[in-house]
C-alpha cells in the first residue's frame, strides 16, 4: 500500500488504505465486546479481527511493531467501553 501523491500540501491515503482501514474497523467493532473483556484500556493492533499486539502506551506500541521495518498503514485503537464524544463549540460572539 502506498500514500497518495498530490500536488496539495497535504498527503492523501490511496483508496486500498482507507478500505483497508474501513474493513479494519468493521472486525474492531464485531469483536469489541470480547476485547473489552481483555484489552479494556489497551491500544490494541488488528488485522483481519486478530490482536497482533497490544501495550497501555500507543507510542511504545507502534515503535515496536515497526522496529526496523519501514512504516506501513496499521490499525491501532484503544479499547474503551464507550467512544468519546465530539464536542464542537463556536467561538463566543465577542461584538
Amino acid at each position: 500500500m502506498t500514500i497518495a501523491k498530490s500536488n496539495d500540501v497535504r498527503a492523501y491515503p490511496a483508496p486500498e488504505i482507507v478500505t483497508y482501514m474501513e474493513q479494519q474497523a468493521d472486525l474492531f467493532e464485531a469483536a469489541k465486546p470480547q476485547l473489552i473483556e481483555q484489552f479494556l484500556g489497551r491500544y490494541v493492533w488488528c488485522e483481519n479481527g486478530q490482536v497482533l499486539d497490544s501495550d497501555i502506551d500507543r507510542e511504545v506500541l507502534v515503535l515496536r511493531i515497526y522496529g526496523d521495518a519501514e512504516p506501513r498503514p496499521l490499525f491501532i485503537r484503544k479499547v474503551m467501553n464507550t467512544e468519546p464524544k465530539l464536542l464542537v463549540r463556536s467561538a463566543p460572539n465577542l461584538k
